[in-house]
């Protein structure tokens, strides 16, 4: 079964949204992976970037809020660490997306309210963004074979998970 890493806060501000996600990746057909929810951690970091370099897709909770702005460094981080590894980011956010650090902008975050409907609509959007993503990943696999001056000659889509 395929995972998503989830890059976010561990505050306890944040627990009905990781209840939202977990619950949107469920139904999208994934197992949500937290690094703080994980048994037996020895290195964290190691188990960050492993666990990153394992999964099919990111989502990153980029809400900024000035009482975890430490954990949002982390959460940038983990994002580069996977765009590095060609594993797609989903990004969503309570903040306005001007005010999330540049090079976040440029992707097209799911903005939410933290009241019932917008928790609703959040849930909806992640499992749709996910189930899209999943796909996407399972098309960009396919190996295209063709014939040239009577070769064979074998390719694979580069953009699916290029791990070393």
């Amino acid at each position: 079964m395929p995972y998503v890493f989830v890059a976010m806060s561990f505050s306890e501000k944040f627990l009905p949204v990781w209840h939202i996600i977990e619950s949107a990746i469920k139904k999208a057909g994934a197992n949500a992976i937290r690094v703080d929810n994980l048994p037996d951690v020895d290195d964290i970091f190691d188990t960050i970037f492993r666990k990153i370099r394992e999964s099919d897709v990111l989502l990153a909770e980029c809400t900024i809020n000035p009482d975890t702005v430490n954990s949002m460094l982390n959460v940038v981080m983990e994002i580069q660490c996977a765009r590095e590894k060609n594993i797609p980011v989903i990004i969503i956010t309570q903040s306005n997306p001007a005010e999330l650090p540049f090079d976040l902008r440029v992707k097209n975050a799911i903005m939410y309210n933290e009241n019932k409907e917008g928790l609703d609509l959040l849930e909806f959007r992640i499992k749709n963004r996910i189930k899209s993503a999943l796909k996407f990943e399972k098309k960009v696999k396919i190996k295209w074979s063709f014939t040239k001056n009577n070769s064979r000659i074998k390719l694979q889509n580069h953009y699916s998970k290029v791990r070393n």
